[in-house]
């Protein structure tokens, strides 16, 4: 059995791994040589204490318009297009930025007990859009949200993800189709041990 080693500093991700195997056969008297390949994950767990969120790598994501933004608002299609993060009348410099329908998913390695935020609409949508947010741990859904609108003021939200190796960040769209549907996860953490 071999071992792999990852180099200090590898960033999160999925990676393509190659190699062959030589074997002899029963006999001894045959050898044959077997190309391998399998992609590895690299998942490294946050530190421990209280840490931000856009401060992390997460494992994927994905978003309904654009992509998922760090310390700024959904915006729109582009990356980094997005504005400070507000809920209604409050500017947070940290956060996350999406669009309905969207799921941010960090490994914690069973490492953490929460997730705390102040979750709502982005104030850019004036008026309009509906989301809902919700907190998985290891698939389970562990904190929701209710739908909140764009007239709503930043709602806390608290999740117990105590033993969970990976959680999702999910919002949806509050169940009116996702038209202004930029959600924002402000001042976003997690503490870990």
């Amino acid at each position: 059995m071999q071992t792999l080693t990852v180099p200090a500093g590898t960033p999160n991700g999925s990676y393509a791994l190659t190699g062959t195997v030589t074997y002899r056969t029963v006999t001894g008297k045959r050898t044959a040589t077997v190309p391998l390949s399998a992609d590895v994950s690299v998942l490294t767990p946050p530190p421990s204490g209280t840490s931000y969120l856009s401060d992390l790598d997460w494992i994927s994501s994905t978003s309904g318009w654009g992509p998922v933004e760090r310390d700024t608002s959904n915006g729109e299609s582009a990356a980094g297009d997005g504005n400070p993060i507000t809920i209604g009348g409050t500017v947070y410099a940290k956060g996350l930025g999406v669009h309905a329908s969207s799921t941010i998913t960090y490994y914690l390695g069973a490492k953490c007990s929460a997730v705390d935020a102040v979750v709502g609409v982005d104030d850019e949508e004036s008026g309009a859009g509906s989301v809902d947010f919700q907190v998985t741990a290891d698939g389970t859904t562990v904190a929701d949200s209710g739908v909140v609108t764009s007239t709503d003021v930043g709602k806390p939200l608290h999740a117990d993800v105590s033993g969970a190796k990976v959680i999702q960040l999910v919002v949806t769209d509050g169940g009116d189709g996702s038209t202004s549907d930029h959600g924002d996860w402000a001042d976003a953490k997690v503490s870990c041990t």
